[in-house]
């Protein structure tokens, strides 16, 4: 049954993303030729108001780039508030599954996007520096980097991976939390607010609590304490999440 709920939400997500993708695509394709302008022929262009347009356009990849990055959560979020506490609540929670399936699916899916979002920049930067000798070697520069650090620091990279992913999965099932908290409560607005905003300060009280019990010197204790206080605060999340949705729904 969760093959199926995912195969709902990456339909969902492919509905959703495709003109979005291609927007982005588009963006990028055209800034390519702008760029490839520039630097074919910079001395009949650098005087004129075209760099100007050029500038627009990398305010508009920049301004899309941070964007697309960001809609990936708020996207999923906003799915996951829908489909189980509003108007799609009704069938979403009559259907021949556990609410437990219905929220990791709409996690694996929320994570996949995101994913999806961070290859397509990837593609988009290369595409950019394709041809560039400036932007070839500093894209290269950046790969080579990268690659060092995973070859030298192998330990501190994967701690920092599964840092990183703990700490994603707890943003996610906060903000599920809190679209069930808000369903609880009969969708009130400042109540909600208070309440995620007294357990953000909560949480980065405790952070810094266990930054300063530990070692800062050794990463990647640092990061692994991180990442068990975050898997802690994610199986939170998830029962509560889990117990609102069977025992105290108030679908809006």
């Amino acid at each position: 049954m969760l093959g199926k709920l995912l195969k709902h939400e990456y339909l969902y997500i492919l509905k959703s993303f495709t003109p979005i993708y291609i927007a982005y695509f588009g963006v990028t394709l055209i800034l390519k030729i702008i760029l490839h302008i520039i630097y074919s022929s910079r001395s009949s262009v650098e005087s004129s108001g075209f760099v100007t347009f050029a500038v627009i356009f990398i305010i508009i990849w920049y301004i899309f780039t941070l964007v697309l990055s960001l809609l990936t959560i708020t996207n999923n979020s906003r799915r996951f508030k829908k489909s189980m506490f509003g108007y799609e609540g009704y069938l979403t929670n009559t259907l021949p599954v556990t609410s437990t399936n219905n929220i990791v699916a709409k996690l694996i899916a929320g994570a996949t996007n995101y994913i999806a979002s961070f290859i397509a920049i990837f593609i988009s930067v290369n595409i950019l520096a394709a041809g560039l000798d400036e932007l070839e070697i500093a894209n290269s520069d950046l790969l080579d980097n990268i690659g060092d650090a995973i070859s030298n620091h192998f330990g501190e990279v994967f701690a920092y991976f599964v840092c990183s992913t703990t700490a994603y999965v707890a943003f996610m099932l906060f903000c599920y939390m809190m679209s069930a908290i808000s369903s609880m409560i009969g969708g009130n607005k400042v109540k909600s607010f208070f309440i995620g905003l007294g357990l953000i300060f909560g949480n980065i009280f405790m952070l810094s609590m266990i930054a300063e019990m530990i070692d800062a010197n050794t990463a990647i204790g640092v990061f692994y304490s991180y990442a068990l206080y975050f898997t802690c605060i994610a199986a939170i999340e998830f029962l509560v999440i889990n117990n609102i949705v069977k025992n105290k729904l108030n679908l809006q």
